[in-house]
């Protein structure tokens, strides 16, 4: 099997994986309080996981760079644990990864994003990646995005609400993975903001972006319902991610990559 880690490669085999055209996929996640139950670890646990899963399946078409462990934060400082990276430092960051790998001669990225807070910023960062640099293609994505909301349905046993921060899918995919790291005798339901038309925890796209303070909407640090939870969920929610972030790289380096026309 092709190594697939960025970082147990040496620089010979960097050099020949960007000549063969691999994805570099680069996972991205936080260090943040997720209740009581599971570790402050666990965005980064999970991207990470459903990176190399993936990879496994197509090791000679992708490199997986280490996981960044650090982002946005500061909303989580009432509880213990969250590590908070400034908004336009994190942004630079990783526009220093990426125009890195395109110093590099990869040209097709694929940022993948395990934090919700994170979201907005490494859709600037992957859109700027592209429109700094010629002839590269960057996309920005998140396990939640690459599951859809019809699969999700599918695998959840909780009502409306009840996957999001801590909560039943996250829950379930730590206990697939490390269930020794979980302590579901703490597990508590919380579900902080009302579901509605316009807002709601489990949608990829709601109407609305609102992120409150999390200590307003949330009295362990979680938002969810974890009783819920099980290993087995956990296994198919993996599979998911993973099974549809391969089928999306062998898509992507199909993606014509076009050059730009100056109409000025």
């Amino acid at each position: 099997m092709k190594n697939y880690l960025y970082g147990k490669m040496t620089w010979p085999e960097i050099k020949q994986a960007a000549k063969e055209e691999r994805v570099a996929i680069v996972p991205i996640g936080t260090i943040e309080d997720h209740a009581m139950h599971l570790p402050v670890d666990t965005d980064n646990m999970i991207v990470e996981e459903v990176c190399h899963m993936a990879a496994q399946q197509i090791p000679d078409q992708v490199v997986v760079l280490p996981v960044v462990s650090y982002g946005i934060n500061k909303h989580h400082f009432d509880f213990p644990g969250a590590i908070d990276i400034p908004s336009f430092a994190f942004i630079e960051f990783l526009l220093g990864i990426t125009n890195s790998l395109v110093k590099h001669n990869f040209k097709r990225i694929i940022l993948i994003n395990g934090h919700g807070s994170n979201k907005d910023h490494v859709s600037i960062a992957a859109k700027r990646t592209v429109w700094e640099n010629e002839g590269v293609i960057c996309v920005a994505t998140t396990p939640m995005m690459l599951m859809g909301n019809e699969e999700i349905e599918k695998i959840r046993q909780s009502p409306p609400g009840g996957i999001s921060h801590a909560g039943e899918l996250e829950t379930s995919m730590y206990l697939y993975k490390y269930p020794e790291y979980v302590n579901m005798s703490l597990a508590r339901k919380e579900y902080g903001l009302q579901e509605s038309e316009f807002f709601g925890w489990d949608k990829c796209n709601g109407k609305v972006v609102f992120t409150d303070i999390w200590s307003k909407i949330s009295e362990f640090g979680g938002v969810g319902d974890p009783t819920l939870a099980s290993a087995e969920s956990g296994k198919a929610f993996f599979e998911c991610a993973t099974d549809n972030l391969v089928a999306f790289v062998k898509e992507f380096k199909q993606w014509q990559i076009k050059e730009r026309v100056n109409h000025q």
